[in-house]
């Protein structure tokens, strides 16, 4: 399906970022910014973005170049700069498809399980959306390109420290050129958002949105697990934030279901609260 213009105009940009070729840590993004045969695009989204309900947002994408996404080339790619309008449409199509694709990155596999299933507004959720069906999950990264090394051994290391102020501000945050998930959230306007450890990212997980009644319904013999509950009133948005990535990669069966669990009942106490009427506490 074609993208709306205002659609087209907003990823042609994401994909086209150079904001972060000043970058000089090969353990970051540059290994996939800089012009050459290296050079990727943005990993704007896993999945049916443009029905999602419920996003996933981690912190970027992982350093796999056989990964269907993270290592795409649009068709006659030359770099990021060239990048054309019909080119645009088909990496936001590629990245569209990806959890109708035979294979996955792993560290979907336990976020696949837990949330597969959940229920928005009394329908289903699933990954496995095509762009003629309604709902869904998808995930959409806080930052947007691969670093060389994982986020956190990057982010840790102090010879690093200017690299992550450039991609932060570049990529995410208010103040910088960029704001793609804000502008994403804008665009699209999901129902539900699900944290992975990056909720304090987000400037708009503050205090004057966090809701404490629906926070003290989360079970307390996982609490460990979750970070803050979140609510918007216009249009109504829910989020959840969890905690440590790696807790949830060595989650248990049992406990992947005691988490989804806890997820479903915060939307379905929030939405009772929508539909009755009372919004944001």
């Amino acid at each position: 399906m074609p993208l709306p213009p205002q659609f087209l105009t907003f990823y042609g940009q994401q994909y086209r970022c150079m904001n972060c070729s000043g970058a000089t840590s090969g353990e970051g993004v540059c290994p996939f910014v800089l012009p050459g045969p290296g050079q990727t695009l943005p990993v704007s989204h896993f999945g049916a973005i443009t029905t999602a309900k419920i996003w996933l947002i981690p912190t970027n994408p992982k350093n796999d170049r056989t990964d269907s996404n993270v290592g795409f080339r649009p068709t006659a790619f030359l770099s990021r700069a060239a990048l054309t309008d019909k080119q645009v449409q088909e990496t936001f199509d590629h990245f569209s498809e990806y959890f109708q694709r035979p294979v996955t990155h792993t560290f979907f596999g336990p976020w696949m399980q837990m949330l597969e299933g959940i229920e928005v507004n009394g329908e289903p959720q699933s990954w496995n959306v095509g762009e003629d069906e309604f709902g869904g999950i998808c995930a959409v990264d806080l930052v947007k390109c691969p670093t060389q090394q994982d986020w956190g051994s990057f982010v840790r290391k102090p010879t690093n420290a200017l690299d992550k102020k450039l991609i932060c501000q570049n990529c995410f945050e208010d103040t910088g050129p960029g704001q793609f998930l804000k502008r994403q959230i804008g665009l699209h306007q999901p129902k539900v958002l699900i944290f992975a450890d990056t909720a304090p990212y987000l400037t708009e997980n503050r205090l004057i949105n966090k809701d404490d009644q629906l926070f003290r319904l989360w079970p307390s013999e996982i609490a460990v697990h979750r970070t803050g509950v979140w609510t918007f009133g216009s249009p109504p948005r829910l989020s959840i934030g969890l905690g440590a990535v790696s807790k949830i990669r060595r989650a248990s069966p049992t406990l992947l279901k005691e988490l989804r669990d806890a997820i479903q009942l915060l939307i379905c106490a929030w939405e009772r609260r929508i539909a009755a009427g009372a919004g944001h506490p």
